[in-house]
């Protein structure tokens, strides 16, 4: 039949499509597509062939850094080749499985376009994160099972809490798959990639059972607070999106056919539990963590696009047997479905990824040490983009960028931070992981501020980053200098029509780097907006503005402040009050 032998062309078509738009996009990216762990796992696979003791960190993911760590020599773009390579075997083994379980090639052309509609998994794979090998390994699990190869089922599964922490979960369901089908030679099997590696690490951790005692995970861990029980239910668009949603009730519905038709050798139980067990594990699991404030979370949607390659590839192969429809017109629908989704892609608002805020000022940050400093003062820091801007491995010792807490920093600044230092306090990672708030920083004696890069807030809560030096008898040395300028009141008035009102657009350009401050009344209905190039925008309801408001000028870009009037009310703009605090700091200390 020439449309089945058309439908594998498809297929392969789809895959070459997917593959190349990561690839793309991958290299499209203002920054790295994620700029906080992608970038950590990045250094220490890189750091591993210097420093063969990083094979076995256990937030890196041994088998992972062992796999990727040839790649990661040629920088980040290698890790990103690394997991395209994944993706696209992940798929060529999906295809596999699916020619076995007996799905249309013209349904399984649709399997990567799925995951490419899911904006997580794409994220996963250009950030260098360690999802995608995950659900390579879960996809040939999955097919050895089916195959009932169960010596290299259990073998490769005994791997995966290596290669991810929910990698615990195949290991127990694969047993449970074992004692159910009375294989129970195979138990012992389950344990060789626990034993492996404790053995192996031992070397570098001085513990056989590293693995437990070395975890970077504790249940009680809240350090990030808590959030909704329903946040990863009602965030499904993230890691698996709406096309996948609508794959997965087709699949549904067809189990539930199946079932009522007892046709029970259809639903393929024990791939089942595997595809189930593992991705709905996954999900309830995370929600729990992130609802109780444990295990760290900090309710990171793509962690749940864990098991959703293979979930998909089950809820095809319910679907596919319970319309048990072969003809030319039904494949053809598939083809033609095809086409939206690449459409979509083409053109997806998503990608290339655009550097936020944060890390515009962080750009911004590194530009400023370059130019002031004499070029080998220690930058410790806490937002892994800044050591990638510095183009430095930050577990080298030999490198400039430190990775460091804030927790200790009196004692660092006596016995580890050299004088001429420069200390960067961020506003993602300061208040938690790094354990200082900007006022703790700012009044430590040891140091002083040398420049703000912020996108919005306010000296008491800053939002951007704020840049020390470590310089002798930092306490008896001359801080930051504001003067205070007091302005005219405004009153304006305004016609229904005026959709949007400008403000203070002469002192937003002539006076960037300072902070104002003003009691603004308008209209109900009315907002408030301010938007910068540096990527900060707030907006305020003006009916429910009943304080003093503040919001810094960033220091580079063009900026705007505006009253927007969508609801066409017609009213007068009163603005009171109103000061513009200038900051001079102080140069730069060089020895």
């Amino acid at each position: 039949m020439k449309y089945l032998e058309a439908g594998k062309w498809v297929r392969i078509l789809t895959w070459l499509f997917a593959s190349g738009w990561l690839l793309f996009f991958g290299f499209s990216n203002e920054v790295p597509a994620d700029t906080g762990d992608g970038l950590a796992h990045f250094f220490i696979s890189q750091i591993s062939w210097q420093d063969p003791s990083y094979f076995f960190d256990h937030w890196g993911k041994p088998v992972f850094i062992l796999l990727s760590s040839p790649f990661a020599q040629f920088g980040f773009s290698g890790m990103i080749i690394f997991n395209v390579l994944v993706f696209s075997a992940s798929m060529l083994i999906g295809y596999k499985l699916l020619d076995k379980l007996n799905v249309s090639a013209w349904l399984q052309s649709l399997l990567p376009l799925f995951l490419l509609t899911a904006k997580d998994y794409c994220l996963t794979v250009m950030g260098g994160l360690t999802e995608p090998l995950f659900n390579l390994a879960l996809i040939v699990a999955a097919l050895f099972l089916f195959q009932k190869r169960y010596l290299w089922l259990a073998l490769l599964v005994s791997f995966m809490p290596f290669m991810r922490s929910e990698g615990q979960l195949p290991v127990l369901l694969v047993g449970v798959i074992l004692a159910y089908n009375k294989e129970w030679k195979y138990f012992p099997i389950l344990l060789v990639g626990f034993v492996v590696y404790s053995i192996a690490g031992a070397f570098a951790h001085h513990d056989l059972l590293w693995y437990f005692t070395k975890s970077p995970y504790s249940m009680g861990n809240a350090i990030y607070g808590k959030g909704e029980w329903s946040h990863y239910f009602t965030s499904y668009r993230n890691y698996i999106g709406n096309p996948g949603i609508f794959m997965s009730i087709l699949g549904v519905i067809g189990a539930i056919g199946l079932l009522v038709k007892k046709r029970m050798d259809g639903l393929e139980i024990d791939l089942s539990l595997l595809a189930y067990g593992t991705f709905v594990g996954v999900v309830f699991s995370h929600a729990y963590f992130w609802a109780t404030g444990q295990n760290g979370s900090i309710g990171l949607t793509r962690i749940a696009t864990q098991g959703m390659p293979l979930f998909l590839i089950v809820q095809m192969t319910h679907w596919s047997r319970f319309s048990h429809r072969e003809g030319s017109r039904v494949c053809w629908v598939y083809g033609v479905l095809s086409i939206p989704f690449i459409w979509s892609l083409v053109i997806n608002p998503k990608f290339p990824v655009l550097a936020k805020p944060m890390e515009k000022q962080l750009q911004s940050t590194w530009k400023f040490i370059n130019e002031k400093g004499i070029g080998n003062e220690k930058v410790y820091y806490h937002f892994p983009y800044l050591a990638h801007l510095m183009d430095e491995n930050p577990l080298s010792k030999k490198s400039r960028a430190i990775f460091t807490g804030f927790h200790k920093i009196q004692e660092d600044l006596k016995m580890k931070i050299p004088q001429g230092s420069f200390i960067v306090w961020d506003s993602h990672f300061g208040p938690v992981e790094a354990g200082r708030s900007a006022e703790e920083m700012r009044n430590n004696p040891g140091l002083i501020l040398v420049g703000e890069f912020l996108y919005e807030g306010t000296e008491e809560d800053p939002k951007g980053v704020l840049l020390f030096q470590h310089v002798p008898e930092a306490d008896g040395l001359s801080n930051y200098q504001v003067s205070t300028k007091r302005m005219d009141d405004v009153h304006q008035m305004f016609e229904s029509k005026t959709e949007f009102i400008n403000l203070f657009e002469g002192l937003l350009a002539t006076q960037r780097g300072s902070e104002l401050t003003y009691s603004i009344r308008s209209e109900e209905g009315t907002s408030l907006v301010f938007e910068s190039d540096e990527g900060g925008y707030i907006s305020f309801e003006l009916s429910e503005i009943g304080k003093e408001l503040r919001f810094s000028i960033p220091k580079s870009g063009s900026s705007k402040l505006y009253v927007w009037n969508p609801n066409g009310n017609k009213g007068k703009i009163e603005i009171t009050n109103v000061e513009l605090r200038s900051k001079k700091y102080p140069e730069v200390w060089k020895p």
